[in-house]
C-alpha cells in the first residue's frame, strides 16, 4: 500500500479535464529532499521512491495518466518529478 512507504507523507488525486478527455494525476508528496543538481540519481532514498511508483503505475495505477512526486521547498525552489504511467 502507498501510504505505508516509509518516505510517502501524502497522496492525492488531481483531475483536469482538457480537449474532452479527463487527465488523472497521482501526486505524492515526499520527505525526501530534490539534491541541488536536480539529479535524483544522486539522492539513492528518492531514486528508490521513483523507481517503487514507477513500477506501481505500470502494474496498478493504470487508471493515471501521470505519477508526480514532490519534494519539500529548499532553496532551489519547489521541486516536482513526473513520470507517465
Amino acid at each position: 500500500m502507498l501510504s505505508g512507504h516509509p518516505h510517502i507523507k501524502s497522496i492525492r488525486v488531481s483531475e483536469t479535464y482538457l480537449n474532452d478527455r479527463t487527465m488523472r494525476r497521482l501526486v505524492v508528496d515526499t520527505d525526501l529532499l530534490m539534491p541541488e543538481s536536480g539529479r535524483i540519481e544522486e539522492n539513492r532514498k528518492l531514486l528508490d521512491l521513483h523507481n517503487y511508483l514507477e513500477n506501481i503505475a505500470v502494474n496498478d495505477f493504470a487508471d493515471f495518466d501521470e505519477v508526480e512526486i514532490r519534494t519539500p521547498k529548499t532553496n532551489i525552489g519547489d521541486a516536482a518529478i513526473r513520470m507517465s504511467a
